[in-house]
């Protein structure tokens, strides 16, 4: 063999061998629905009420967000997920009156929630529900544990873990004021001052510690620094060490922050979604999130939401 030929050869199988590279390289949300460990409908910030029109200069049409939610159960049930998560804030208050300004009724509110909550469990698959802000306006934190059904998981705390075909959901809630007090509808809280329990913290270390599969975070409100002002969760950086340490999360789900919010960071993809309730009667947000075999996520946006898609390696093959 001359120099030639021997350099020839040496391209040849470079060539080869970078073809059977590539063809281990999978792309886009229909192989990552293949691949995905647990296939995840998400939605977020409906405001369910019954009001539909500006309220208080937000134009946010309140009504309409149980049509875009059946809407997002329709397609969720159309793909065949695995299971349907509500990011938090369900409903917002209902008003009696011809204002948007009409004084607020509780038990609108509550027919309201409930309501919501009827259409949302249409979903074939079990269904869960990360606690936001929103939800402690018209319930003390135990009649909302109570009110929502999270399929097999009974709520006795705003922050649960359950496992899902080998991948370990934790959902946190940062719906406490500074001082460790919850929010509640006799409570005055600000929605600005959100924090995670020092409990709360205590307990997601010591599930982490003892998870022995990769785990996904549910939180309504932010995580990651870059999140509007206000939205932030105040010891967001203790939650995010603690995430990090563990070295067992890739994907934080999230919602409070309706224009969205997509960012890495150390190795963690935050994701928020955009919320259901908008400025106009027809644009929705969902998405299906696509857990990997490490944890990571591939999200297929729907209107607003922003879809993720990253590489991934098909072991298959």
């Amino acid at each position: 063999m001359n120099r030639r030929e021997f350099i020839t050869g040496v391209a040849s199988a470079a060539v080869g061998m970078a073809g059977v590279w590539m063809a281990r390289r999978v792309y886009g949300a229909e192989c990552a629905a293949k691949l995905a460990r647990v296939r995840i409908g998400f939605l977020s910030d409906s405001h369910y009420a019954n009001v539909d029109y500006a309220l208080d200069g937000d134009d946010r049409f309140f009504f309409a967000s149980l049509a875009k939610m059946r809407a997002a159960v329709a397609k969720f049930n159309e793909l065949k997920l695995d299971m349907a998560v509500e990011g938090g804030d369900m409903t917002d208050w209902s008003r009696v009156g011809a204002s948007a300004k009409g004084e607020k009724d509780e038990a609108l509110t509550n027919a309201a929630f409930d309501e919501f909550e009827a259409e949302f469990l249409k979903f074939n698959g079990p269904c869960y529900h990360v606690p936001g802000n929103h939800d402690f306006c018209s319930f003390a934190p135990e009649e909302f544990y109570a009110r929502v059904k999270n399929a097999g998981v009974p709520m006795t705390e705003g922050y649960y873990a359950f496992t899902k075909n080998g991948i370990r959901f934790l959902v946190l809630d940062a719906n406490y004021g500074t001082g460790d007090r919850h929010y509640s509808k006799d409570w005055p809280w600000s929605w600005t001052d959100s924090n995670v329990s020092s409990a709360q913290l205590k307990w997601l270390e010591g599930e982490l510690a003892a998870a022995k599969e990769p785990c996904v975070v549910f939180c309504h409100e932010i995580l990651h620094p870059n999140g509007a002002k206000g939205h932030v969760v105040k010891n967001a950086a203790a939650v995010r060490t603690i995430l990090e340490s563990s070295g067992k999360v890739k994907t934080v789900l999230m919602g409070h922050q309706h224009s969205g919010l997509c960012e890495e960071l150390n190795g963690i993809l935050y994701y928020a979604i955009p919320a259901q309730v908008t400025k106009s009667r027809n644009t929705n947000s969902f998405a299906e999130v696509d857990i990997l075999d490490d944890g990571s996520a591939a999200i297929t946006g729907y209107f607003l939401a922003q879809s993720w898609k990253k590489q991934i390696v098909d072991k298959a093959i």
